[in-house]
């Protein structure tokens, strides 16, 4: 996948290091870092998780191939994370 390509040449999909799921780290410098209660790491891991799940559907071949459908990208529906809650608008 795309995403794959994008983690091989470039590392790790998450914006902030501490909701990496390749390349972990604790933030040195946030108050809840022992704890799992951050709340910009939530958010932080919901988007994270949206990139990977955009950048995971497509494959080169979707390039080589580009989908036909009026060239509009295809609504790609994304899960929170576990252990989170999205706000209804």
């Amino acid at each position: 996948t795309l995403g794959q390509i994008i983690r091989l040449l470039d590392g790790p999909l998450a914006p902030i290091s501490c909701v990496s799921q390749t390349a972990y780290q604790k933030c040195r410098d946030c108050p809840h870092a022992a704890t799992t209660a951050c709340p910009i790491q939530r958010i932080m891991l919901d988007v994270r998780n949206a990139i990977a799940s955009v950048l995971d559907h497509y494959t080169l071949e979707d390039f080589v191939f580009p989908r036909q459908e009026g060239g509009a990208v295809p609504d790609i529906k994304t899960q929170p994370a576990p252990g989170t809650t999205r706000k209804k608008k």
